[in-house]
């Protein structure tokens, strides 16, 4: 690992060279956007095999998108209001000057 390698988030590092090769290939044909694609299927049927469960299976943008979905799945009633006022004020929090 380099001096400049950490794992603080999962934006933060470059891509490794087995994704970006697997991204290269899928990018070789048009396939049907919004799930009903070949490779959307194939990672969903992976994860199922896995997990060795009848699944639905949903991608997401990054870690703190996983963390809410699984949160409002534990505790739905307890947990979408208080999801939505933490976003609202690490929103606020992160602006200069909003105090």
């Amino acid at each position: 690992m380099s001096q400049f390698e950490q794992f603080a988030s999962d934006n933060y590092s470059g891509i490794r060279p087995q994704v970006w090769a697997a991204m290269a290939e899928a990018n070789r044909a048009d396939e049907p956007a919004y799930g009903e694609d070949v490779w959307t299927q194939r990672a969903s049927d992976g994860l199922r095999t896995l997990f060795n469960t009848d699944c639905d299976v949903y991608f997401v943008f990054n870690g703190t998108a996983a963390n809410s979905l699984a949160a409002l799945e534990v505790h739905p009633s307890e947990i979408t209001w208080k999801v939505g006022v933490c976003v609202v004020f690490l929103r606020h929090q992160e602006r200069p000057g909003s105090g």
